[in-house]
């Protein structure tokens, strides 16, 4: 049963891992995560964010069905690293799952799009996620 949990949540820290490549808080969460991975060696802390950015690295060059295709090898790749270190060191868990909960966090930001129109002009705006657009119609007069 421990087995199968520390299997789940190095899964599940390599998916999040691998979908905060992209964001900008890719350094701070790229940083606790070397740290992690290299349990207090200066030297495996090193290679681990090097790691993590060829990982990056792979991600950023590719679009669509490669990109999808890369980000599961990728991830596949860190849930086997993760493992390994949860095996070596079972408390390392906790930092992990913490690591987790902070990285899901920082996904989790709001933005703000205001945009004007006159006279005949329309707009598109495009995001991603869950969108609350509100739409006011002011004629002049």
């Amino acid at each position: 049963m421990l087995a199968e949990t520390l299997t789940a949540l190095a899964a599940a820290a390599a998916t999040v891992l691998v979908e905060s490549a992209a964001t900008d808080a890719w350094a701070a969460l790229k940083n606790r995560l070397a740290k992690l991975v290299g349990r207090n060696d200066p030297a495996a802390t090193t290679e681990a964010e090097a790691a993590l950015e060829r990982t990056r690295a792979n991600l950023e060059r590719l679009e669509d069905a490669e990109l999808a295709d890369t980000k599961a090898e990728e991830a596949d790749q860190w849930a086997r690293r993760l493992r390994t270190v949860l095996e070596r060191d079972p408390e390392a868990a906790a930092e992990l799952r913490a690591w987790l909960a902070a990285a899901r966090q920082s996904g989790h930001g709001s933005v703000t799009i205001t945009a004007i129109a006159r006279d005949n002009a329309s707009q598109i705006i495009q995001g991603t996620g869950v969108q609350n657009i509100t739409v006011e119609k002011k004629w002049p007069g």
